[in-house]
């Protein structure tokens, strides 16, 4: 396509749009809006619910016990973000400074980070029912090391001897009793050299 014609087809382009009626630019401009603001109220709506779900899971403890808490956790009322933010949520309620990320996918490997005594924490979270992979273990011990920071791969599914193994000074799996402590705000030690956090 030459010059004249791409002049041609901006000029058509712009009569175009000098001839579209108001409420064209109006519904436009809204669509525009909402979509700036989505990733925001996504953000809000998930946390209030990450609220709900920690609330829930106290009233399970002495309503039925761990298998309701964790038959909770794995139905279709928590979904993946949400525990990832429940996580964050219930760090954030002992007093732990939290940063959540800006958007659920593309942050390579990390749902969110915490400051313990001065220890940059990375955290991932998984929703799992099933036994977790090692090497999602693995990679994410990799991700801690070069960050320089400690990690905490927590989850709701099963740990192999695999997975256990990835255990170190500076990575801890935060699983089955240990997370529901976490959840209800009990006191909870983490990691091998004994971090304790208590509401």
């Amino acid at each position: 396509m030459d010059l004249f014609s791409l002049d041609t087809a901006f000029a058509e382009l712009s009569q175009l749009a000098a001839d579209a009626p108001w409420w064209l630019w109006a519904v436009a401009t809204g669509f525009f809006i909402c979509w700036l603001t989505a990733k925001p109220v996504r953000h809000a709506w998930r946390i209030r619910k990450a609220d709900w779900v920690l609330k829930r899971i106290k009233e399970l403890s002495s309503e039925s016990g761990p298998a309701a808490q964790f038959g909770f956790l794995r139905s279709k009322a928590v979904d993946p973000f949400t525990f990832e933010e429940a996580i964050l949520s219930a760090l954030k309620n002992r007093k732990i400074k939290i940063k959540r990320n800006h958007r659920y996918t593309g942050d390579g490997g990390i749902d969110g980070t915490a400051w313990w005594n001065g220890k940059l924490i990375l955290i991932q979270a998984k929703l799992y029912s099933g036994h977790i992979t090692p090497k999602h273990v693995k990679e994410f011990d990799i991700l801690c090391k070069k960050r320089r920071a400690h990690g905490l791969f927590v989850h709701s599914g099963k740990t192999g001897p695999g997975s256990w193994k990835h255990i170190n000074q500076t990575l801890d799996i935060v699983s089955g009793g240990r997370l529901l402590k976490l959840l209800e705000g009990e006191p909870v030690t983490l990691f091998p050299n004994g971090l304790t956090i208590l509401m």
